[in-house]
């Protein structure tokens, strides 16, 4: 199976196993476990697909029920009760902007909107061009406000949170192992382990990479303009928070880690600061892979046990 350039191939079960493909989060996504009886995996995976839509109701950019574009509406003028889940994801994004200095920044969304990846949101004011994550105040489990204007994205976090969430949806019932993959961010359980080939654009065959991933995450992101992209975009899809510009480099990056949230977050980080992520790899204790067409791979500090070259 092979989806948005990771191929995941999983371990063969006496269990009976069930998979489904879906349409979510802008991407494929797909959901398999293994269960005593076929129904009770069915329901399941039903729980969980059910979970990713509703992460994608409250954090989209794009619906204007949203509690993001309630936010973007709202918060620079009252404090604005939103769902707890959105509040942990805005806490984590925060809080990664804090220990990477601002080079992750979920207020990047008027640049986004300008380039071309983003459309504009409707009835919200302009957002101030100082404006920054530091503007964004939590003040409890459910209430967020903004000191000044500015447009929240969660789209370099949700999804990897949205994994988390199907996964965790999905063993609550009669389930004994289960695999999340969106478009690439990745979860497994921890009784499964699954082989994922890094597809690399520009990468050669000898340079071709797997992951084991047993219990963990894993998520990547490349710097520069990737097939995904809208027409209208004028630059690659992810951007330095705190310059404020996009990554325009042809780097690829994974990263692992317990939590998919976090890794998806991190790939940002790994982009816009390379070797210097190492210390903010460590608070989380997660592994980066670095690729380049010139040099090849590289690996920001964790065992290297975690990952093999495909080839020889």
């Amino acid at each position: 199976m092979r989806t948005d350039g990771v191929a995941v191939a999983r371990q063969r079960s006496p269990l009976p196993t069930v998979g489904w493909l879906e349409l979510h989060l802008g991407t494929r996504v797909e959901i398999s476990c293994r269960a005593e009886q076929r129904n009770a995996g069915e329901a399941a995976v039903q729980d969980a697909f059910a979970e990713i839509q509703n992460i994608h109701q409250l954090m989209s950019f794009h619906l204007p029920d949203s509690d993001v574009s309630r936010l973007n509406r709202r918060a620079a003028r009252e404090v604005v009760t939103v769902d707890p889940r959105t509040v942990k994801v805005v806490r984590a994004a925060c809080e990664l902007s804090r220990q990477s200095q601002g080079h992750f920044d979920c207020t990047t969304a008027a640049e986004l909107v300008g380039d071309g990846h983003l459309p504009r949101p409707v009835s919200c004011d302009a957002p101030d061009p100082n404006a920054s994550w530091q503007d964004i105040e939590v003040l409890s489990d459910d209430t967020v406000s903004f000191r000044r204007p500015l447009w929240l994205d969660l789209g370099g976090i949700a999804k990897g949170f949205a994994v988390d969430r199907a996964l965790h949806r999905c063993l609550a019932g009669e389930v004994k192992a289960c695999l999340v993959n969106a478009g690439g961010d990745c979860r497994v359980s921890d009784a499964l382990t699954a082989s994922v080939t890094l597809d690399v654009p520009g990468q050669r065959n000898d340079q071709a990479a797997t992951i084991q991933l047993s219990g963990g995450s894993l998520a990547s992101s490349c710097a520069g303009p990737g097939d995904g992209m809208r027409e209208s975009a004028k630059a690659g899809p992810h951007y330095d928070g705190r310059r404020r510009r996009p990554l325009n480099k042809s780097i690829f990056a994974t990263v692992l880690s317990e939590d998919c949230m976090i890794a998806d977050a991190l790939t940002k980080v790994v982009l816009c600061l390379g070797d210097e992520a190492a210390p903010i790899l460590a608070r989380w204790r997660a592994t980066a892979f670095l690729f380049n067409a010139d040099s090849g791979w590289k690996q920001l500090p964790a065992p290297r046990s975690a990952w093999r070259k495909a080839h020889g």
